[in-house]
């Protein structure tokens, strides 16, 4: 294992250079201001040096996620474009696991294996691609609201060394982290499309909002809710004026449903199968001191021995929120940035709110609050809406970029020891990960119950050993043979001595069917001896049988229009660049 303070050192180092290179410059050309693009992705190296480390994580998800996008990279493989089932994980008894989890970051880690990355490196690529790409979409909805880069650079450098922010990437490790990059996109395109409502731009409204939902349906849903109150404030400021913008807005927000109906099915009609419903109602919440202060390390560290988190809203957005409020009290804010500064105070505010015990009553009354889980997801919009009150913060003092930059290196500064996760362990690799996703699920899977179906028991959703056979006889001797297992498949040549009940070990989720001999068999999955298996009788001689998967109709009718959306919208972008490659004249008859 690798020793954490090296670590520590190594960040230290880097943040050193990059300071020392930055004074450097100003030596050599005096009068020359530094780009700050080019320094902002300079600065986002340092939270990711770390995931360059040989090896895999002791650290939150990583290792569940490689687990599931190998049998995710497998469904591809098979023609599965939209998977569903997990089928070698749950002890190979499977369960839905596509069909209710966010799998964006799953295509992306099958894209890099596919070009020959591992499945170890194609998580690391996921997870900085994810960081440099939160930095590049907050600047670039930063510098659309403020049209200035020193405001747009303090926005992404609130948003990228967010404590959250940090804790999801490093700690937490899931797919939420590409969220960050995909919300402030969400937020630039939609002023592009109030600027001007063509094709192209509600198209591209719509394409990131799909994508959204697939990178992470409860955060998806959220900031397409606080987006109605977003334009709100853009109303009040004058940028929202005619009802031809309103209904561009919402032709957009209609592509991104229709391309994102399989995670509305999903979490609408399918998971009346399974014990979703556990993990809503009922919301974990942080205290508000957990908010203010972490305790450990000084107060520096963001995780605690035994992997507590500590969600905190930041420092130095503690004391960017503080001078906000003075600013607005002594009357130190232009009268044109007034309303938006006090419109982003107050979502910081009900949002840290939010997150507190205090604010359980309002869960209740509120249902749509119990998709987030865990109330601290909504921290996600203090780190919005920080970022963005940074911005502000140029603007309002102009002549104060001296303070501005030193509260911007102590942004970053005070973050250092939360820029690597606890520990690596060099020696694991692909091989290894594995000969370990059978029971993978046992492990790891504690939060996945939204995809366990309702008929297992409570304190036995997962599998803990792997069957001796996937399909074995339950009242009499048989010959069986297996003659192909996919992910969604399973064939078998049968010679049954007498007739008998097969059990089939692959837990039943509405769409598997079983085939005698090209006969579609009825079977059950609820008796005491099923124990949401499939078992099924066959009669006495020689039978060919299959159990195979097939989405329901109307999920599978989703997905056909989601894939269909997608090709549309790609065909489209691909002939408008072509027409730009090649224009089309016309030539008048003579």
């Amino acid at each position: 294992m690798i020793d954490p303070y090296r670590m520590v050192i190594i960040n230290l180092t880097a943040l050193s250079i990059i300071c020392a290179g930055i004074f450097f410059y100003r030596f050599l050309y005096p009068k020359k201001q530094v780009k700050l693009f080019p320094l902002l992705l300079i600065v986002m190296i340092l939270p990711v040096i770390s995931i360059l480390r040989k090896g895999t994580y002791e650290s939150g998800d990583f290792n569940m996620h490689i687990y599931r996008a190998m049998m995710f990279f497998e469904n591809l493989q098979q023609g599965n474009i939209i998977p569903s089932w997990g089928g070698e994980l749950n002890a190979t008894y499977g369960y839905p696991v596509f069909i209710f989890n966010y799998v964006l970051h799953y295509y992306l880690i099958s894209f890099f294996h596919f070009l020959g990355f591992s499945f170890l490196a194609g998580m690391k690529l996921f997870l900085i691609l994810s960081v440099f790409g939160s930095g590049i979409t907050m600047y670039l909805w930063a510098n659309k609201i403020f049209k200035n880069q020193l405001a747009g650079f303090a926005a992404a450098v609130f948003y990228v060394f967010a404590p959250y922010h940090l804790i999801t990437l490093h700690f937490r490790v899931n797919g939420e982290n590409f969220a960050y990059a995909l919300a402030p996109l969400l937020f630039y395109q939609l002023h592009n499309v109030l600027e001007r409502q063509n094709t192209r731009n509600i198209l591209f409204f719509g394409l990131i909002l799909g994508l959204l939902f697939f990178a992470h349906s409860a955060n998806a849903a959220f900031t397409s809710l606080f987006m109605i109150i977003y334009l709100l404030l853009l109303f009040l400021t004058g940028i929202v004026r005619r009802r031809k913008q309103i209904i561009a807005v919402v032709e957009g927000y209609l592509v991104g449903i229709l391309l994102a109906l399989p995670v509305f099915f999903a979490h609408s009609v399918l998971s009346q199968y399974t014990y979703g419903y556990l993990l809503s109602g009922k919301p974990t919440f942080t205290p508000l001191w957990q908010l203010l202060y972490s305790p450990w390390r000084y107060g520096l560290l963001f995780q605690g021995p035994k992997g507590e988190f500590a969600f905190l809203v930041g420092y130095t957005q503690l004391l960017l929120l503080v001078t906000m409020v003075l600013l607005l009290i002594y009357k130190k804010i232009k009268k044109v940035h007034a309303l938006s500064i006090l419109f982003w105070l107050s979502v910081t505010c009900v949002t840290i709110f939010l997150v507190t015990p205090q604010s359980a009553f309002l869960w209740k009354i509120i249902p749509i609050l119990s998709l987030a889980q865990f109330s601290y997801r909504l921290l996600f919009f203090v780190n919005i809406s920080t970022a963005i009150l940074a911005g502000y913060l140029v603007l309002s003092l102009p002549k104060k970029k001296k303070a501005i930059y030193v509260l911007i290196f102590f942004t970053i500064a005070s973050t250092i020891i939360n820029w690597g996760n606890r520990r690596t362990i060099p020696e694991i690799g692909d091989i290894t990960l594995r000969q370990n996703i059978p029971l993978s699920s046992w492990n790891y899977e504690g939060m996945a119950v939204m995809a366990s179906p309702r008929w297992l028991k409570q304190d036995s959703l997962w599998e803990k050993k792997i069957p001796d056979s996937h399909l074995e006889s339950l009242s009499g001797s048989a010959e069986i043979r297996q003659i192909e297992r996919s992910q969604t498949k399973h064939t078998y040549i049968v010679n049954a001595k007498k007739s008998l009940l097969l059990r089939e070990n692959t837990l039943y989720f509405p769409g598997w069917e079983v085939w005698i001999d090209n006969k579609q068999t009825l079977f059950e999955y609820k008796k005491n001896h099923s124990l949401g298996k499939i078992v099924f009788p066959v009669t006495k001689g020689l039978h060919f049988i299959e159990v195979k998967y097939n989405d329901l109709p109307l999920f599978r009718l989703t997905k056909l229009i989601s894939i269909a959306g997608f090709v549309v919208i790609f065909l489209y972008f691909i002939g408008e660049k072509l027409l730009y490659l090649f224009p089309y004249e016309k030539k008048s008859l003579r």
